[in-house]
């Protein structure tokens, strides 16, 4: 849940994903899975670009629709389910 500040949550998310990354996947050395960080509002552009450039593809909501953005010429999960989506 993003609340008032955007920045505790893009920390805890980084946090878990690269712990969780390195124990359930490098550390038995099974093939990295794709990062998703799914946001329930917006989270600044700043933190986007911080996510993306950490591999990680970004999604949030924006009143009633699903935005989101990943590295260029990386496949989008939210691409996949809503082709209409904007900021893809």
């Amino acid at each position: 849940m993003v609340g008032p500040n955007a920045e505790t949550v893009v920390r805890e998310a980084i946090g878990y994903f690269f712990s969780y990354r390195h124990f359930c996947y490098r550390d038995i050395e099974r093939s990295e899975p794709n990062l998703v960080a799914l946001f329930s509002g917006p989270i600044g552009d700043v933190f986007v670009d911080l996510l993306v450039s950490l591999g990680m593809e970004v999604i949030w909501r924006t009143g009633g629709e699903w935005c989101g953005r990943t590295q260029t010429g990386v496949p989008s999960l939210l691409a996949a389910v809503t082709p209409a989506a904007s900021g893809v």
